[in-house]
């Protein structure tokens, strides 16, 4: 992900509609004072949003909170 202008841009992550369990957390991932999974994206780089230990169906949802975010998806395997 990087963001159109340069400047932060934080992102709400969710699994599955909810937040993110901390077990599943990817090193990129804190939690907001509202309590939800975040992402701050501020420079183009692959940024770690999950750590699953198995392997299951899910729906993975990134919002960002302005304008401005870019993501690129890759497909591996």
């Amino acid at each position: 992900m990087s963001t159109k202008s340069g400047r932060p841009i934080d992102a709400i992550v969710e699994l599955d509609g909810q937040p993110v369990p901390a077990a599943d957390r990817g090193s990129s991932l804190h939690v907001d004072g509202n309590g939800r999974t975040v992402v701050t994206v501020q420079a183009p780089d692959m940024y770690r949003l999950l750590l699953n230990q198995t392997v299951s169906d899910h729906v993975l949802s990134v919002t960002a909170a302005g304008p401005g975010l870019e993501a690129f998806d890759f497909t591996f395997g």
